[in-house]
């Protein structure tokens, strides 16, 4: 049998080949065709599409016979289409593995492009969730021992167990979070802890194809049960900073299984409505999904461009682009529609323990500090006891502004010099950050005498006039209170600070934080903070005694630097000079108390500070 050799397709109009799978009862061997179609015609022929995992490194071993000529495809899929092809009629679908020609970058580059409206035109998205297992409907409610438990439940009991729930208007609320009874637990992971709902193309597949239907073994789940079982809140939808569960309907375990589908529910809701309300913007839609896997890095972009409305897309697959040169041009892109530097201050792409400049490397190759890393594998949030969290300096989105260091953003704030290579901007150096500090412990109610020197307790703190030991609280808390995250007040600052100043001055009389006059609540969110902030920063001490929250791979003589237009100050490294300019890389977002708010600005204008260029790379 020969090789299959593609046909080109047309460069001048929208094309994609239709694969029509051939009855088992006509051959045993897995028989098809392929077919090129205009994609924009009035009345395109209807087909199915196919949601799969490829895997890693796939070996293409298996045959499929494909207009008499022999095409290769991997083991899994070959499975796949054992068993969805029909007994006796034609089955016509587009897979990407079969209907693009892989091979050839351009004509790849351009189906990419298309992928949304290939999703959105096809009759139903096939969505195959792993491998056969043995049918057990009628079971997943029995009692069964602790050691049957431990045996791994197939899909295909998953979603017997789940379309029974829908049926009687169970929904996953209802399960709560703490103590899930094992089989429960077990027959969720089965659908929702596999590796289909953790690859990038599987967001844009789910969330642009009107029907879906989960597909495992001999069982099948509609998109519209799922979606009633998810029970989210209704016009709930997360962004950049957010994320699809109000607080307290699903916790702990739960929400690490269910966090991907639910994100993939609201998107679809998003879709449905064309993108209104800023839900689907470029850096949303990017940082919504970006834990997703992806083999090449750049499809952390293109695998997404689909969900994009037209007026924020403004970035098309590329595939002889290098990826640092994709991740230069999609930063500038997202910094150009939000009008604010809030990918610099709070990248929903920061790794815990690696810093947005190259000092402790583990960054794609020649991308500038700048530049966010889309490629990164190791992001910085967690399940929390509730909900799933970024642990960033959260500076508040447009609407919400917790924090204002470097004042407005305009476009003269900003431009990029030597083909993106450099990002200039305006701002004040405040300082360099002095030999680290000892730390905060861990649990609040540890606090002691003698936890820091008399420098940083005794006396005034000159950015704001106010006792070092009010400063010094209002810093290990970055002035906040969560969650939501929001500034504290001027009876919290007060009652926090008389307890704060009794422990750490050893006058406590065996009063606690619980006796303050806070009440539990309140107490509760300040705490929450307390224990965020520790996990996740450090403190230093910087000149003229500015006190600072910033990551803990900060160093001494580092740069603290209030850009304009940025919401929080910025820690820089000097890296270089280029004639008279300094350039400077990226290390961390900070928090500098008496500088959150504009302060900076307002003292350059008095002659305080120096306004400058800053020159990033």
């Amino acid at each position: 049998m020969t090789t299959y050799k593609y046909d080109p397709l047309s460069e001048s109009k929208r094309q994609i080949r239709i694969f029509t799978l051939l009855p088992s009862l006509l051959s045993p061997d897995l028989r098809g065709t392929l077919q090129a179609v205009d994609f924009d015609t009035p009345t395109p022929p209807p087909y199915e599409t196919l949601s799969y995992v490829w895997g890693q490194d796939p070996v293409f071993d298996h045959v499929l016979s494909l207009d008499s000529a022999a095409f290769q495809i991997s083991a899994h899929l070959a499975n796949i289409l054992v068993h969805i092809r029909h007994p006796d009629t034609e089955r016509h679908l587009w897979i990407d593995a079969v209907c693009i020609d892989q091979t050839n970058l351009g004509e790849r580059a351009r189906q990419v492009d298309m992928m949304g409206d290939i999703y959105r035109g096809c009759t139903t998205d096939l969505a195959w969730l792993g491998d056969l297992g043995p049918v057990v409907a009628g079971r997943v409610f029995e009692e069964r021992t602790e050691e049957e438990w431990r045996r791994a439940v197939t899909a295909e009991e998953g979603l017997v167990f789940i379309k029974e729930m829908s049926e009687h208007q169970v929904t996953l609320s209802d399960f709560g979070g703490h103590d899930v009874p094992a089989g429960i637990h077990a027959n969720l992971a089965a659908v929702f802890d596999t590796r289909l709902w953790s690859r990038i193309w599987i967001v844009q597949e789910l969330s642009c194809a009107k029907h879906v239907l989960l597909l495992a073994g001999r069982q099948s789940l509609s998109w519209e049960a799922l979606s009633r079982f998810l029970a989210r809140v209704p016009g709930q939808y997360g962004d950049a900073y957010h994320f699809p569960w109000g607080r307290g309907i699903v916790e702990g375990g739960l929400a690490k299984i269910f966090f991907r589908a639910a994100e993939i529910d609201m998107q679809r809701d998003a879709v449905r409505k064309g993108g209104r309300n800023d839900e689907s913007t470029l850096l949303d839609v990017l940082a919504r999904f970006c834990d997703r896997e992806s083999g090449d890095p750049r499809d952390r972009v293109y695998g997404l461009l689909g969900l994009v409305p037209q007026q924020y897309r403004h970035i098309e697959a590329d595939y002889s682009l290098p990826s640092a040169r994709l991740f230069v041009e999609v930063t500038a892109e997202i910094i150009r529609q939000s009008q604010s530097l809030d990918i610099l201050c709070q990248s929903p792409w920061e790794r815990r323990g690696a810093p947005q400049c190259s000092r402790l490397g583990c960054r794609t190759q020649a991308l500038p500090s700048w530049a966010v890393d889309f490629a990164a594998h190791e992001l910085s949030w967690n399940v929390g006891e509730s909900y799933r969290t970024r642990e960033i300096m959260f500076a508040g989105d447009k609407t919400r502004r917790i924090f204002s260091a470097g004042g407005d953003f305009s476009d003269g704030s900003w431009r990029f010099l030597d083909g993106k290579k450099v990002l200039q901007l305006r701002g004040y150096l405040l300082g360099q950050v002095g030999p680290s500090q000892p730390q905060p412990p861990t649990d609040i109610t540890e606090l002691g005498p003698g936890i820091w020197r008399q420098d940083v307790t005794e006396g005034e703190y000159k950015a704001t006039g106010e006792p070092k030991l009010r400063a010094l609280w209002r810093t290990l808390v970055t002035d906040c209170s969560g969650y939501p995250m929001q500034r504290l007040s001027a009876d919290e600052i007060e009652l926090c600070f008389s307890i704060f100043w009794k422990i750490i001055s050893g006058e406590s009389t065996g009063e606690g934080w619980f006796d303050s006059g806070l009440g539990y609540s309140r107490y509760r969110k300040i705490e929450r903070m307390w224990e965020r902030i520790e996990q996740n920063w450090a403190f230093f001490v910087g000149g003229e005694g500015l006190f600072v929250m910033a990551r803990r791979h900060v160093r001494e003589s580092d740069y603290i630097a209030v850009i304009e237009g940025a919401k929080v100050p910025l820690i820089l490294q000097l890296v270089g000079r280029d004639g008279k300019n300094d350039h400077f890389e990226i290390v961390s977002p900070a928090y500098v108390h008496g500088f959150m708010d504009g302060e900076a600005v307002i003292q350059g204008l008095r002659g305080h500070f120096l306004k400058m260029d800053i020159f990033i790379v």
